[in-house]
């Protein structure tokens, strides 16, 4: 158990460092919520807008093979519809 909570805490701080290279580190919600780092984003796209609440209610505090499933999932390109990159977009304009 406590080799899973380490291989998985390990994946999901390398994945942070190669998105927030790839996007930016400030993940933007479509009015659903503040700017989150990528940690954040995964914990809200793991347990939803309540993310916080929840994590705190079940005290967890390392992410479980459900967030790198999650995690894996957007670094392919399959990111949620409620994810953008005000930045990323405003460096693509002229």
């Amino acid at each position: 158990m406590v080799e899973m909570i380490l291989w998985t805490t390990d994946f999901v701080i390398r994945w942070i460092g190669r998105m927030a290279k790839k996007h930016g580190g400030i993940v933007h919600t479509q009015g659903e919520g503040p700017a989150m780092d990528w940690g954040q984003a995964l914990s809200y796209g793991r347990y939803g807008p309540d993310w916080i609440k929840i994590m705190e209610r079940d005290k967890i505090k390392d992410p479980d093979m459900e967030a790198v499933k999650i995690a894996k999932k957007w670094e392919s390109g399959e990111l949620p519809e409620w994810m953008y990159f005000p930045s990323a977009q405003q460096e693509k304009k002229p």
